[in-house]
């Protein structure tokens, strides 16, 4: 709810507060991580929701300042879960890509850079480096598809070098076919 909140503070103009809530709340995300492996409390429902809600906040945050980018992070962001979703399945655990962890944080910073440059700017129009950071974000989540696919490629190649010859997939992203999938996407 406090991501909510504080998306309800920004459109009210109330960028000041707006940013501690969401310095509270990024906060609150490193807390629970913390706790729960220092008391040994992880559940496996935690490490689900817990990027779930990390993406929640950075998608429903960017929406209110762009909404086109916030659909870029989106979509991206499924992408990527979904390919760590099937890797997650055939790995039969729970992997957190090296390097994901660190978007995250890229990401929640970047989030409250934005307020601060409209609490300096005091401005309710989008400026240049409001529109630096907010490409910022869409890159750092393809990177964290990057990530995930590189993952998901690795585990497939050596997957095919087990199986006998006769068994053949092209692993290679840069298709027509992939081409085609992703057309019907938008």
């Amino acid at each position: 709810f406090l991501t909510l909140y504080s998306c309800l503070l920004i459109k009210q103009n109330y960028f000041t507060l707006a940013l501690i809530i969401l310095l509270i709340s990024s906060f609150t995300d490193f807390l629970d991580g913390f706790v729960a492996r220092k008391l040994q409390c992880q559940t496996l429902f935690g490490k689900k929701l817990d990027p779930i809600a990390d993406k929640f906040m950075v998608i429903v945050t960017v929406f209110v300042f762009s909404p086109l980018i916030s659909l870029g992070i989106l979509v991206t962001e499924i992408v990527g879960r979904e390919l760590s979703t099937k890797l997650r399945e055939k790995k039969r655990d729970h992997i957190i890509a090296p390097g994901s962890k660190f978007i995250t944080f890229f990401q929640m910073t970047l989030l409250c850079a934005l307020l601060l440059n409209r609490i300096i700017n005091d401005s309710k129009n989008q400026n240049t480096t409001e529109w630096i950071i907010l490409i910022l974000l869409l890159y750092s989540s393809f990177r964290r598809f990057l990530i995930y696919k590189k993952k998901f490629l690795e585990f497939y190649q050596t997957r095919l070098k087990n199986k006998p010859p006769n068994y053949m997939i092209d692993d290679r992203f840069s298709t027509v076919a992939n081409y085609i999938t992703l057309c019907g996407l938008f």
